[in-house]
């Protein structure tokens, strides 16, 4: 099933949908939830929970790239559920008390970080655009998937010398990039 009909179950409302989601992507986002947490179980829980995020966002949404947003959703969580504990480990379970009134600092900060991710993500998409499709793949796979350089070469059967060459060319690409958009 092409990811436009599983959209479409979605839009029915019909459970399908998860078990064909399941089905096309579930490996994959164990695979990304795994490399990120490093936990089997972890990962089973995040796929179920993205699962889930992806029942009560479509519809609205309409993701025109499925599997990305999928993977984001499953990327975002596993980030969060690894960082949460770490802070664990650390001691740090206490939350700071943040203030939520527009006119408050803390507000502005948000506000400020949030237009300056939003054109550092618009930066990064144009600087994609301008690479190969063995290159975007490569990049996309490293650096969002979290995929070590030997897998990447051994999925795309390329020595891992040539993978880590590449991603370390396209990595001192994408600054220069950066700086000459004003990004970073």
């Amino acid at each position: 099933m092409d990811d436009r009909q599983i959209i479409a179950l979605y839009f029915a409302r019909d459970p399908r949908a998860l078990t064909e989601t399941a089905q096309k992507y579930g490996a994959s986002a164990m695979q990304t939830a795994q490399h990120i947490t490093g936990s089997r179980q972890d990962a089973e829980e995040i796929v179920n929970e993205a699962l889930l995020i992806l029942w009560q966002t479509i519809p609205p949404k309409d993701p025109e790239y499925f599997a990305a947003y999928l993977l984001g959703i499953v990327r975002r969580l596993a980030m969060h559920r690894t960082r949460a504990a770490h802070r664990l480990k650390r001691g740090g379970g206490l939350q700071k008390t943040e203030f939520t009134d527009e006119n408050s600092p803390v507000f502005a900060e948000n506000v400020q970080e949030t237009v300056e991710r939003r054109a550092l993500t618009e930066g990064i998409g144009r600087f994609l655009d301008a690479l190969t499709e063995n290159q975007q793949i490569m990049f996309v796979k490293r650096y969002y998937l979290a995929h070590t350089p030997h897998e990447i070469a051994a999925e795309m059967g390329l020595p891992a010398g040539t993978v880590r060459v590449t991603l370390m060319r396209l990595k001192s690409r994408l600054k220069e990039f950066l700086e000459k958009e004003g990004l970073l």
